[in-house]
C-alpha cells in the first residue's frame, strides 16, 4: 500500500494536535489497571502468619523482604483501590440519576449486612442502635469494609473465603 503526501501530512498534523493538548494525549498513554491478586500479596510477604510471630521473628521477617518491593505493592494497592472507589462512585452517581431502582437491592443489602453485624455486636457494645436514616444512605456504606470485617472478628483466611462466595 502506498500512501499519499496528503495522509502523511494529516498524521503529522494529528500528532502535533495531541502533543499540543494535553488531555488528548492521556487517552492515548490509558493502561487499564492490572488485576489485584490480594491472594498473591498475602501469601508473598506471609501477612496471615506475620500478626502472630514474635517481635524477633517480625524484625527477621521485615530484614529479609526487599523494601522497593513493598513500596511498589502498597502503591498498586492503593491506586487500584482509589480507582474502584472512583469508579463505584460514579457508577452510583449515575445510577441514581438515571435508574435509582437498580440502587434498592444494593441499600437493602447493604442495610442487612449492617443489622446482621449490629445483632452480633449488640451484646458486646451494648444497644446503640444504628440510626435507620444513616443505614439507607444512597451514597456511601456508613462503615468501610475494614470496619464492617474488624466489628465481626473475621480471620484473614475466612474473610477471603466469606467476599469470594458472595
Amino acid at each position: 500500500m502506498s500512501t499519499s503526501g496528503h495522509s502523511l501530512k494529516t498524521d503529522t498534523q494529528s500528532r502535533r494536535s495531541v502533543k499540543s493538548h494535553p488531555s488528548k494525549l492521556h487517552v492515548f498513554e490509558y493502561a487499564a489497571p492490572q488485576d489485584l491478586d490480594v491472594v498473591a500479596i498475602i501469601y508473598k510477604y506471609y501477612l496471615e502468619d506475620f500478626r502472630n510471630f514474635t517481635e524477633e521473628e517480625r524484625q527477621l521477617r521485615l530484614s529479609s523482604l526487599d523494601a522497593i518491593d513493598m513500596l511498589h505493592t502498597i502503591e498498586q494497592v492503593h491506586n487500584d483501590v482509589a480507582t474502584l472507589r472512583l469508579e463505584n462512585h460514579i457508577m452510583v452517581e449515575f445510577l441514581e440519576k438515571n435508574d435509582p431502582k437498580l440502587l434498592l437491592g444494593l441499600r437493602q443489602r447493604r442495610t442487612s449486612i449492617l443489622r446482621k453485624l449490629q445483632t452480633k455486636r449488640g451484646s458486646a457494645q451494648g444497644s446503640h442502635g444504628i440510626n435507620s436514616r444513616h443505614s439507607s444512605s444512597k451514597r456511601s456504606i456508613p462503615m468501610s469494609v475494614n470496619q464492617l470485617v474488624s466489628i465481626s472478628g473475621i480471620s484473614a483466611p475466612e474473610k477471603r473465603r466469606e467476599w469470594t462466595t458472595n
